[in-house]
């Protein structure tokens, strides 16, 4: 989920976690991605990026990658 701690990303975030849902949440803002774990749980996994930048985007990318399935 890009934009997980917006208003909208975050209230997503939540229903998806309600239904059983295993969630990654990408945000710049690292404490607010804190936040948002606390919340939910090790059912979201945290992720910081930016991706307005090319090089955080492709980061991004390989790390969701690297995640294990569900």
């Amino acid at each position: 989920m890009l934009g997980a701690t917006g208003t909208i990303g975050s209230h997503v975030v939540a229903r998806a976690v309600a239904d059983g849902r295993r969630v990654v949440a990408a945000a710049r803002d690292a404490d607010a991605l804190a936040t948002l774990r606390a919340a939910h749980g090790a059912r979201v996994t945290p992720l910081v990026a930016d991706i307005t930048t090319d090089a955080d985007a492709a980061a991004l990318a390989a790390s969701v990658q690297r995640l294990p399935g569900p």
